[in-house]
């Protein structure tokens, strides 16, 4: 169930659980471009994005804001990586200092060149809408000065195009985690699902922070111990923050619709958010 259809479902009569998935989402950089590779470009691509509007009037309160790729209190919740604000006075700074300021028609250009990004988009549906907000990372940007196109994929041609990374340097996208304690995003730069191309990257910052990246997750994947693996997590919330790998967005609520006759009905708020312990659930006549 998405937030738009929760009054029209409750008032016909639907009951409706609702708890937040170990799922993230994000703004997605490709660090393989030559836009993208600057981070005078990706801090404020963050900066431009309004995370209170998000929660607020897509997801309708069903969600919250993310804390370094996890929600308030939950095990890698740290205070310090507070969620960037929406300021694009403070975004429009960078990009001037950068060197990307205001030219004809409004659009940011720096030696000739326009500051223009592609957008990658689809159409699947889920807590939020791809398509609805990659419409709204456009809209953001082109609000700072950005030149913006959008494609629209099917979700497999689309998938193929994340993992390739030629044409796109900005997209919408969410990962599922199997336990609140790896919510997060696949920042491992050789990983299959790698989120921003981090491997091709070819600054020299960039090279060295894969490098960095790709210590912290051997280190994390041969320990063993739960609070250990945590603190080093931290390494890689702290690299991802201090280097914009990805803006983190927010954390959406997971709502599931269900006659109220049925009792005993338990969601199990993990991956594809899949009903838990159905044969302990019973119909009132």
């Amino acid at each position: 169930v998405q937030a738009k259809d929760v009054e029209r479902l409750e008032d016909a009569g639907v009951e409706l659980f609702n708890a937040p998935p170990p799922t993230a989402t994000w703004v997605s950089m490709n660090l393989a471009k030559v836009l993208t590779q600057e981070l005078a470009v990706r801090k404020p691509i963050s900066l431009a994005m309004n995370r209170e509007a998000v929660v607020s009037e897509l997801l309708l309160g069903y969600g919250v804001l993310s804390y370094g790729g996890t929600p308030e209190g939950w095990p890698r919740y740290h205070e310090e990586f507070q969620p960037d604000p929406y300021d694009l006075e403070e975004a429009g700074r960078i990009l001037d200092e950068a060197g990307w300021v205001a030219g004809s028609g409004g659009i940011r250009e720096k030696d000739g060149q326009p500051l223009k990004v592609n957008v990658l988009s689809t159409q699947l549906e889920r807590a939020l809408s791809y398509g609805l907000m990659n419409q709204f990372i456009q809209q953001q940007l082109t609000e700072l000065g950005f030149d913006t196109e959008i494609q629209t994929q099917e979700w497999g041609a689309y998938l193929d195009e994340f993992r390739a990374g030629t044409w796109w340097e900005v997209t919408f996208h969410a990962q599922n985690s199997q336990t609140r304690d790896t919510v997060g995003a696949n920042l491992d730069p050789d990983a299959y699902w790698n989120v921003n191309q981090h491997a091709k990257a070819m600054v020299p910052e960039l090279v060295e922070s894969a490098d960095t990246m790709r210590d912290i997750y051997a280190r994390m994947e041969s320990e063993v111990d739960t609070n250990k693996r945590l603190e080093i997590w931290k390494e890689a919330q702290t690299l991802c923050a201090d280097q914009m790998l990805v803006a983190w967005l927010v954390h959406w609520d997971m709502l599931v619709g269900h006659q109220s006759r049925v009792k005993g009905l338990t969601i199990k708020p993990v991956m594809a958010d899949t009903l838990h312990n159905v044969h302990k659930a019973w119909i009132e006549e």
